[in-house]
């Protein structure tokens, strides 16, 4: 039963069926969402309220676990990846349709995209953590579409700044957190790749190349006309 909840639980492999499970779901979501576009903004108060509340649900998996699991570890239970303060911020969105939330999320939402390509300490999808992770993820990833066709959100150019300092306040707060609880806030401590980089050196590319994808997003996405 272990396998189910416990801290030592295995972590999915790199192209294993695990992580091809979890891509094809999200795969199937976004391809439903797109096929059906034209017809979310006819259902949109039960599209609302159905993602508010696998958004809550998530958020009690998630630090429940971490209560019971790890004692509420501040090395790891801390809202500080960008995937949990985007949750935070989507069940703020939609309690309050505030669209310069979604633009946050948005631009956030785009290390989603890279966790599933190359998922990082990721329980397999049976596992409590594994659950929490994929509705966490797909909701963060949805959301903006959802958002676009349902409730007519658009990126800004405000959104764009905004979302852009926000960042740079995390990242030096994220790596502030990390010195002070040993935890791995934004993958600084434990680096997914370039392990051999001076940590000046990858920090800044971080910065950079994140920066960079929110105004790449926000240049392809803010070129869509409304009715495709």
């Amino acid at each position: 039963m272990e396998i189910f909840y416990a801290r030592e639980a295995a972590y999915i492999k790199l192209l294993g069926w695990e992580h091809f499970f979890y891509m094809s779901l999200i795969l199937f979501l976004v391809f439903v969402l797109i096929a059906q576009r034209r017809r979310l903004y006819l259902y949109q108060n039960a599209l609302t309220r159905i993602i508010l509340g696998v958004s809550i649900f998530q958020q009690v998996l998630l630090y429940a676990w971490y209560f019971f699991e790890t004692g509420f570890d501040l090395a790891e239970a801390l809202p500080l990846h960008l995937c949990r303060i985007s949750s935070v911020l989507s069940i703020v969105y939609l309690l309050t349709k505030k669209s310069i939330l979604m633009d946050v999320v948005f631009y956030y939402g785009l290390y989603a995209y890279a966790s599933f390509v190359y998922p990082q300490a990721i329980y397999a999808p049976y596992h409590l953590l594994g659950i929490s992770y994929l509705l966490n993820h797909a909701i963060t990833l949805i959301l903006p579409i959802v958002s676009y066709y349902a409730f007519d959100w658009r990126p800004k150019v405000q959104g764009l700044i905004i979302s852009m300092l926000s960042f740079l306040i995390y990242f030096g707060f994220a790596y502030y957190v990390n010195g002070v609880t040993g935890g791995n806030y934004f993958y600084l401590t434990n680096r997914p790749f370039f392990h051999a980089l001076p940590a000046w050196q990858f920090n800044a590319l971080a910065v950079g190349v994140t920066l960079l994808g929110f105004y790449l997003a926000y240049w392809l996405v803010s070129g869509r006309k409304k009715s495709v």
